[in-house]
């Protein structure tokens, strides 16, 4: 039903919304939903919570003008829930963060070369979000692209303020070549 009724709103769904909701997919963690679908469960709550605040106002005896809040409210609950989960994956990266420098420390301080030390953070880090991001990166280093434009593509996937600052930090020691 999703798929069907976001493939209706292709048409209503301008270049600039889907940009911005692809890049909140992104930093959420699920790139493959499109931001049609994000409008379909828009209207599929509104259209939820709207019979919901008619039935209930019907039962009260209230005027039934004020369902118009209940749609207002299921149209903004994927938007909420979008928030909600940006917000969760944020802190699972935060709270994974510091084992992550750690290990990635050690593992450069032992010798290896950084490509290596982001593959033992990746092979022995914590399970979860930020050990998928490690390892997308890792994969883009692979795949030739440069240390910077990798680790830029990471923040800009994640867009975290201490992950940011932290590749900015690994950024500019790369440029002025300290350890």
């Amino acid at each position: 039903i999703v798929g069907r009724l976001g493939d209706l709103n292709r048409p209503l769904v301008s270049k600039s919304f889907r940009t911005r909701m692809t890049q909140r997919f992104v930093t959420m963690g699920n790139p493959g939903m499109r931001a049609e679908d994000f409008i379909a469960y828009q209207e599929l709550c509104a259209l939820l919570f709207g019979l919901l605040g008619l039935m209930s106002l019907n039962l009260l005896e209230k005027p039934l003008i004020w369902s118009s809040l209940f749609f207002v409210m299921g149209f903004l609950l994927p938007f909420i829930w979008l928030r909600d989960q940006i917000k969760k994956r944020h802190h699972k990266i935060a709270r994974a963060l510091p084992y992550s420098i750690d290990l990635l420390t050690l593992s450069v301080e032992a010798g290896l070369d950084f490509q290596a030390a982001i593959a033992k953070v990746v092979e022995k880090g914590q399970p979860g979000p930020l050990r998928e991001e490690l390892s997308i990166m890792l994969g883009e280093i692979r795949l030739g692209k440069t240390r910077e434009q990798s680790l830029r593509n990471l923040s800009d996937r994640v867009r975290l303020p201490q992950l940011t600052s932290f590749v900015s930090n690994l950024v500019q020691a790369d440029r002025m070549g300290t350890s």
